[in-house]
């Protein structure tokens, strides 16, 4: 053990050559290949460990990505018939010693555990940080232990992780889109168009009949039913208002808009009225409000 006099020493350079460091360091780069030279600072270079924490910390940030990422994939690979089901994942072990025919997700768990252990690390390093005491650090050897280590086992895990295989990696588009059609958020999409009441009552009754939303949305509040028409429904007291309405820009030819809510494409017929350009002799009870009525065709399927 050294005593506080020979590290006193080592700390200034006393009873030292004058080129021991240079040359120290030098051949170390030279033996290593790797860019090093002499601290400034030689008081602040030994009495923090600020870049290794920082270092460490950046791989932390790593490490919890790759977590959200690997249980991401674990769970959408989970089934095949009681899980998600959505990826199918190749198997890269024999199956489970206790259920045959089970393929379990080896390598997003093994990417989970890396990332705990990197995260431990962390906080040791963390820890060994605080401890740079007056002029000097002693836990310099845990503080390099988990770094060192930090850096082989994410180096080694991310070369084996589900990423690298993701070609492999199979979507299966028919769990997919049952899971879509069963969903009840398909009423989201119509809330824009029958409002939000009218698209939760039609999620509720989804629910208590066991139905999809496509199945129960026709029948809830006549949707779509009728045919679009080509005139708008508007009293018209007499032709020759209508005409002079029609000529100073009081009606406009309905129009069709196509809209896209998610998996339905519905057809909506929208007539707009605006008001008469009332002259300086006019009464106020001669214009009209301004006013739009939209109607609804029956949502289809973009396959039908």
């Amino acid at each position: 053990m050294e005593n506080s006099r020979s590290r006193h020493r080592r700390r200034t350079g006393i009873n030292t050559h004058i080129d021991f460091a240079r040359k120290t360091i030098d051949g170390i780069a030279d033996e290593t290949g790797l860019k090093l030279r002499e601290a400034k600072n030689h008081f602040e270079a030994q009495a923090s460990r600020d870049a290794a924490v920082e270092a460490s910390g950046a791989l932390k940030t790593v490490a919890v990505s790759l977590i959200k990422i690997a249980n991401d994939i674990r769970l959408l690979g989970s089934g095949p018939r009681c899980g998600i089901g959505e990826l199918k994942l190749p198997a890269t072990q024999p199956g489970s010693s206790i259920m045959p025919g089970k393929v379990n997700p080896v390598m997003c768990e093994m990417l989970i555990q890396v990332g705990a252990q990197v995260i431990g690390n962390d906080a040791v390093i963390t820890f060994g940080g605080t401890f740079g005491n007056f002029e000097l650090n002693v836990m310099l050897p845990v503080i390099a232990h988990n770094l060192l280590q930090a850096i082989e086992l994410l180096t080694t895990a991310v070369a084996f992780s589900p990423g690298a295989v993701s070609r492999a990696w199979k979507a299966d588009v028919a769990k997919c889109e049952g899971n879509i059609e069963n969903s009840l958020a398909m009423c989201t999409a119509l809330a824009p168009v029958i409002g939000y009441d009218k698209a939760a009552d039609i999620a509720k009754q989804a629910y208590k009949s066991g139905k999809t939303i496509r199945q129960v949305a026709p029948r809830s509040f006549r949707l779509g039913q009728g045919k679009a028409r080509s005139t708008p429904r508007c009293p018209q007291p007499n032709r020759t208002r209508h005409r002079r309405r029609r000529q100073r820009g009081g009606i406009k030819t309905p129009k069709f808009a196509v809209r896209s809510y998610g998996d339905l494409i519905c057809k909506v017929e929208i007539t707009c009225f605006t008001p008469l350009t009332p002259s300086p002799t006019a009464s106020p009870s001669q214009s009209f409000p301004e006013m739009t009525r939209c109607r609804i065709m029956p949502p289809v399927h973009p396959s039908c």
